[in-house]
């Protein structure tokens, strides 16, 4: 097995648990750490900082041959030779060892005693006038929340926020260092750093939209407005006082209530501070940019899921997630045990899920090449208790995406009542069944089909009205499904039929 394999689908569901951690991407805030490098001298990072000078940090494993290729580029060699200290004394470089089992002789190139040779390809000090810090615990590699994957360039702004560097040039480095944030020097500046909210529209409604906002200014931050704006016809859809007590540097998501969001196009979201504390000095930073989308497709499934998982060999490679809207990890699973010779091992994991967020699930192969077929015939399928397949694959060369939903329950949050979306009643129905269908969604060329239990479809017509009656009254006692297509999606609900 071996490759992505990344299979996604949304629901609109209530969140399930508290979020995992994920690794960290631009405009996180980098935790502070104080640390000897192997020459004894100690580094504080925000003391650099605080001087104005950003610092890349360079994650490595020893062992690793991609960072010993990576080093021999010589780019945060020349990078720290022009602009580290002694030359423009701009930037600060630090080679960061992660390995436990990688001993100060091994970063010298020399291969202790019982070590295999691959502990070390060279002497990682030769020419190198980074200062090398040798960790000797996993707290920092926890508080920067890496992944092993090596090797790893995260620079660190003055600003206290991160940028994920990549392996670049010592010339493309320094033009990411131009673009850091530096230290605070006005009383006050609001910073809006980014949109962290759902991405997607939910039958009309976006849940709980959230804006990250920074305190650049030397002042506290104690009152502001949050503002939601439609670009292209600058109508304010959401506008909202806070209040609270942001110290310098310092961070908070400013979550809004869930509210009708009826367009899907560019969105701007803002924070202003109170009048009241005098002038912002940057203005131009309180805004956040960010393209809102409905959901493409909708189909409704029943809100008890099944993940079938049969790996093949190579069970490790093999882990999966499902995703709320916020971006928030909900439920996972993996890496599975390998086995010893090519086969399967069959997993069957169920999900319980409620009614009213959307959710997307993705399973990854680390390797790339899929749980079929070399060293076993696995897949993955993800079915409901309809018998409904929600999305099945087996190879990262298969990438499938359907977007579901159970439709809405009660909401008691914000103490707003929503519908389903789709209305059919009575139930039990005995010869008429009434069909009403809400505005957002679309009726050209809209069409439905009733099936029974065992998949066999029993009527068809097309929809040109928001309010359908349908006959059932020649229908047999049961359980039935109605699909209804329409223009960018399907919603399929269950009704029951007695005897008339």
């Amino acid at each position: 097995m071996n490759k992505i394999i990344q299979a996604s689908f949304f629901l609109l569901l209530l969140n399930l648990c508290a979020s995992l951690p994920a690794q960290m991407i631009d405009n996180d805030i980098a935790p502070d750490w104080v640390l000897p490098d192997i020459n004894g001298q100690s580094h504080h990072l925000y003391d650099y900082l605080d001087q104005n000078k950003p610092v890349v940090l360079y994650f490595f494993d020893a062992s690793v041959p991609p960072c010993w290729n990576y080093h021999n580029t010589q780019a945060l060699q020349d990078l720290y030779t022009e602009y580290g200290p002694g030359a423009k004394d701009s930037v600060r470089v630090f080679y960061i060892e992660t390995n436990p089992l990688t001993t100060e002789d091994n970063l010298h190139g020399i291969v202790g005693t019982g070590q295999p040779a691959s502990i070390t390809p060279g002497d990682w000090t030769a020419n190198n006038p980074c200062p090398v810090i040798n960790l000797e615990s996993d707290t920092l590699l926890s508080q920067y929340e890496l992944q092993g994957d090596y090797p790893t360039l995260i620079t660190v702004c003055p600003a206290r926020v991160v940028k994920i560097a990549g392996q670049r040039t010592a010339a493309q480095h320094y033009e990411l260092l131009t673009e850091c944030p530096g230290v605070a020097t006005d009383s006050i500046d609001a910073f809006a750093m980014q949109y962290v909210g759902p991405y997607y529209i939910c039958w009309g409604h976006l849940n709980h939209p959230t804006l990250r906002i920074q305190n650049r200014g030397l002042k506290p931050l104690v009152a502001g407005t949050t503002e939601v704006v439609y670009v292209s016809t600058q109508q304010v859809v959401w506008s909202e006082p806070w209040t609270g007590n942001l110290k310098t540097y310092e961070t908070e998501d400013i979550v809004l209530p869930r509210f009708n969001f009826t367009s899907a196009e560019l969105t701007r979201f803002s924070f202003s501070p109170a009048p009241t504390l005098s002038v912002d000095a940057t203005p131009l930073n309180n805004q956040a940019y960010w393209g809102i989308s409905l959901f493409p497709n909708f189909a409704l499934y029943d809100t008890l899921l099944n993940l079938e998982l049969v790996t093949d060999q190579y069970g490790e490679e093999v882990t999966w997630e499902l995703i709320a809207d916020n971006n928030q990890v909900v439920q996972s699973g993996g890496p599975y045990p390998n086995l010893a010779n090519p086969g399967t091992a069959t997993y069957n994991i169920p999900m319980s899920l409620t009614k009213g967020l959307c959710y997307r699930f993705i399973i990854h192969d680390k390797f790339g090449d899929g749980v079929c077929c070399d060293y076993g015939n696995g897949f993955f399928r993800l079915k409901d208790s309809w018998g409904n397949t929600v999305v099945e694959g087996d190879t990262m060369y298969l990438e499938a995406t359907g977007y579901v939903s159970t439709g809405y329950g009660t909401d008691t949050d914000e103490g707003i009542s929503l519908k389903d979306p789709l209305e059919l009643y009575p139930s039990p129905a005995t010869d008429v069944l009434y069909m009403e269908i809400p505005d957002f969604i679309g009726l050209s060329n809209a069409r439905a089909e009733i099936r029974n239990v065992m998949g066999q479809a029993v009527k068809e017509f097309e929809v040109t009205e928001r309010k359908n009656s349908i006959s059932v009254q020649d229908f047999a006692p049961g359980i039935y499904f109605l699909r209804l297509y329409f223009e960018n999606g399907t919603i399929v609900a269950p009704f029951f039929k007695e005897k008339y």
